[in-house]
């Protein structure tokens, strides 16, 4: 029979630990990746309903698809309210200056 010290013994538990603690890590990033993932398409949905599903802001997306010089553009951030603008600083925020 063979005989393995207790050194043998302590040195192969702790190699498992290691094994298992970089398996867990591993585990955790890929768990963040694509909970990242789920967060940034939940965002982007909710970004879409809010603005492009809701009829009363048509004529809104209208104007912000002509030319920015437009003096209709200008009139409607000229006359809106502070939730209005509080909006277009959202969107500039996250990312879509190019309609701003």
């Amino acid at each position: 029979m063979m005989s393995v010290s207790l050194d043998t013994v302590v040195k192969l538990v702790q190699i498992a630990s290691y094994i298992a603690s970089t398996v867990a890590a591993v585990w955790a990033f890929v768990v963040y990746r694509g909970n990242s993932r789920r967060e940034r398409a939940r965002w982007a949905e909710g970004l879409y309903s809010r603005f492009f599903e809701r009829e009363e802001l048509k004529k809104v997306r209208d104007l912000l698809d002509t030319d920015a010089d437009d003096t209709q553009v200008q009139d409607l951030v000229t006359n809106e309210t502070s939730d209005w603008t509080d909006y277009l600083k959202l969107l500039r925020v996250r990312g879509l200056p190019s309609i701003i």
